[in-house]
């Protein structure tokens, strides 16, 4: 049998990670856990929305260009704490609703668009489809995947955008 998935539902959430005038290093957590908000009006209950993860916008105010990773997950883990080694549970691993999503500096070419004082990264049509277990909430955590220095807080913002059925 064939059928199609209909996404009907667009959302945009805007990210504050809550990052800190600090120094990040690989594999350090950047900011804490934030919520992803993607309420459906189709499902709720048990069985959570399924959820179309579209494209990813970073902004960074000191155009620091780092490699970052967001991690999203499915049920809420084990508490985060800002600039700490990510050292998932195996419990909080299987929290983990899908594959990275990564943000390159590093790279050439880079993900990031460098502006006079500030940059913009973008990753888009990411299609990453994941079913929300505890709706309407998905949570998100940025990991460095390269030294990071911020001079001032909240540097480090984004907005993840989608669709939800």
């Amino acid at each position: 049998m064939l059928f199609t998935l209909v996404y009907s539902t667009p959302f945009a959430c805007d990210i504050n990670p809550g990052t800190t005038a600090a120094a990040y290093t690989a594999g350090k957590c950047m900011g804490t856990l934030f919520t992803v908000d993607v309420r459906s009006p189709i499902r709720s209950g048990e069985n959570g929305p399924i959820i179309l993860v579209e494209s990813l916008v970073l902004s960074d105010a000191e155009k620091i260009d780092g490699d970052i990773d967001l991690v999203l997950f499915d049920s809420i883990p084990t508490a985060v704490v800002n600039n700490a080694t990510f050292a998932p549970s195996a419990a909080d691993l299987e929290k983990i609703a899908a594959p990275p999503i990564r943000v390159r500096g590093s790279a050439t070419p880079s993900d990031w668009s460098d502006f006079s004082a500030n940059s913009v990264a973008g990753k888009a049509a990411l299609a990453v489809t994941i079913r929300a277990k505890t709706p309407p909430n998905l949570w998100g955590l940025f990991i460095a995947r390269s030294a990071i220095t911020f001079a001032g807080a909240a540097s480090l913002k984004g907005k993840l955008t989608g669709f939800v059925n």
